[in-house]
């Protein structure tokens, strides 16, 4: 697989522009569902763009090992825009580890407890959601 610049920055491109289409439909009390790899930097470009709400992410795939996910070359980008999100869910404990691992390879992670962390600065907590038929 060969990483492809104008693709990754469509990518980041995609995403601030829901950002700026959601910004004006948001409510204070309003709790923001992010769900699946399209939308890794969502958080980060709302979080730019001021929004303070509560904002959760689910990850619908598995999260790959540090040995897979750290040869992207955007790795480091992913990791600090995913910890703008406050609850982080996975399908499983492997592959909540496995971000965790791979966090842990690119800073400091202080596990508060269990699964409240912080990271590049950032408070979230971790999640494990098994997935139904």
């Amino acid at each position: 697989m060969q990483f492809q610049r104008p693709a990754w920055d469509g990518y980041l491109r995609v995403n601030a522009l829901l950002a700026d289409k959601l910004l004006p439909l948001l409510q204070d009390d309003d709790i923001i569902w992010i769900h699946d790899y399209h939308l890794l930097p969502f958080a980060h470009e709302l979080r730019k763009r001021g929004v303070n709400n509560r904002i959760g992410f689910f990850l619908h795939i598995p999260f790959p090992t540090p040995e897979i996910f750290n040869a992207l070359p955007t790795y480091d980008t992913l990791l600090e825009q995913l910890c703008e999100y406050d609850l982080l869910g996975f399908q499983t404990e492997n592959d909540r580890l496995a971000f965790l691992d791979c966090l842990s390879n690119l800073t400091r992670v202080t596990t508060r407890s269990a699964k409240s962390h912080t990271a590049c600065g950032k408070a979230f907590r971790t999640e494990v959601y098994p997935i139904g038929i």
